[in-house]
């Protein structure tokens, strides 16, 4: 949920509440880069480890766009020691997010 008001733009902050590895996680993230239509890239503020986000969208042709993520982060204390659990678990749920963003977009 966002916790600033719009627009969204650098400096917009919001709280992610998730369930991860068998633990619920509140994150806050703020904004630092934003292209309006182009590409965001948040980063944690606080939570359980450090993450930055870059997502960007791109046209292919005149009908069809295609989003892309990079996510760097740095798990600690428990999060460090499942490091490669950690990786895998996070890109199963981003890809399982475009799946579903797809899907609705597919069906508007």
């Amino acid at each position: 949920a966002w916790t600033s008001p719009p627009p969204i733009g650098v400096g917009s902050t919001y709280r992610q509440e998730a369930r991860f590895l068998g633990r619920d996680v509140v994150t806050e993230f703020e904004v630092v880069d934003h292209d309006p239509g182009r590409s965001i890239t948040i980063r944690s503020t606080s939570g359980p480890f450090p993450i930055r986000v870059h997502r960007a969208v791109e046209p292919v042709d005149a009908s069809t766009s295609q989003v892309s993520a990079a996510i760097s982060g740095d798990p600690g204390g428990f999060f460090r020691l499942a490091r490669p659990l950690v990786q895998r678990l996070a890109q199963r749920s981003v890809t399982a997010d475009y799946r579903r963003l797809k899907a609705l977009l597919d069906s508007a």
